[in-house]
């Protein structure tokens, strides 16, 4: 209620400085905020709190996203394993400098994350508007990372919730999946700084934490029944740098600003351009259809 109140009278600072502070339930409050927006409440608008529009579900690519995207794309021509290094942009069209060598296009839809276009490993010629640095700047990848363990399914109670959130003596809470979507696994979840500093960690420490977790739920004998893990560290992938985007505070303005076209030559899609849908697989597509919409305008125009 003081998130949405503070936003309807016009403020737009951090979850942190709406909300109680040392209440019975902060941790938790701070916990999910940094799950939904990958930084933690002191790092982000409530504009993004109060203006996403929740699915209130998550569906599963059993196959993984590779296989989605293949199939989505099978009557596309990709080339694969292809980085792009700089985009050239004015009057005459975009040159793209690639690893496989030069494109040419009329028109160009960057859809690569802000993690990518703050670090410059993507460099524009010429350099990109103030307004669209600034923009970049003010949505920053947070980070986000699952924990998995294999492990029989059967060893946990049939009545139990898939959603086991443990608090106890850890420096953050950590939200344990049991058996998601059916499958002989349990996932451990962290976000935010503490998911940066269990990545710089590394797997065996992040392993650990999850765990002692676990254990304190069900025993340290269910750690026997481990058989392997697998993690994601999304901070520490170069071709993506963090999670997802989140707006700092005072600047959720900025999302409409990063979807702005410039100079009707590049086109911009992602996640991070949503107004409503950010953080999200769905928000990115969509995205990525509205920025196709603009430049057939920009093809069929007189």
């Amino acid at each position: 209620m003081a998130i949405a109140k503070a936003w309807s009278e016009g403020v737009d600072s951090s979850v942190a400085e709406v909300t109680e502070r040392d209440g019975e339930w902060t941790s938790v409050l701070d916990y999910y905020t940094a799950l939904d927006t990958s930084v933690d409440p002191d790092e982000v608008s409530i504009g993004d709190v109060v203006s996403y529009e929740d699915t209130d579900e998550n569906w599963p690519v059993v196959d993984g996203y590779g296989q989605l995207v293949e199939r989505w794309g099978s009557g596309v021509p990709v080339s694969l394993n292809t980085e792009v290094r700089a985009i050239h942009w004015g009057d005459s069209g975009v040159r793209l400098e690639t690893t496989k060598g030069d494109i040419r296009a009329n028109r160009v839809i960057v859809t690569v994350s802000t993690g990518i276009l703050a670090s410059g490993a993507l460099r524009f010629f010429p350099e990109l508007p103030e307004s669209k640095q600034s923009a970049i700047a003010a949505l920053p990848l947070g980070n986000y990372n699952h924990v998995r363990f294999c492990i029989d399914s059967k060893l946990f109670p049939a009545d139990l919730p898939e959603r086991v959130l443990v608090e106890a003596d850890f420096d953050s809470p950590i939200l344990i999946y049991l058996r998601p979507y059916g499958f002989d696994c349990v996932t451990g979840i962290v976000a935010g700084r503490y998911a940066d500093w269990l990545e710089r960690s590394g797997p065996v420490d992040s392993a650990a934490v999850v765990k002692e977790a676990l254990s304190s739920v069900f025993g340290h004998d269910i750690v026997r029944h481990i058989k392997g893990d697998r993690q994601s560290a999304w901070r520490g992938n170069p071709f993506v740098r963090g999670a997802y985007s989140s707006a700092r505070p005072g600047q959720f303005h900025q999302r409409a600003v990063l979807g702005e076209t410039v100079a009707d030559r590049l086109f911009f899609a992602g996640e991070a351009t949503s107004l409503n849908h950010f953080s999200t697989c769905h928000g990115a597509k969509m995205s990525g259809e509205l920025a196709v919409r603009k430049v057939l305008v920009g093809i069929t125009s007189p």
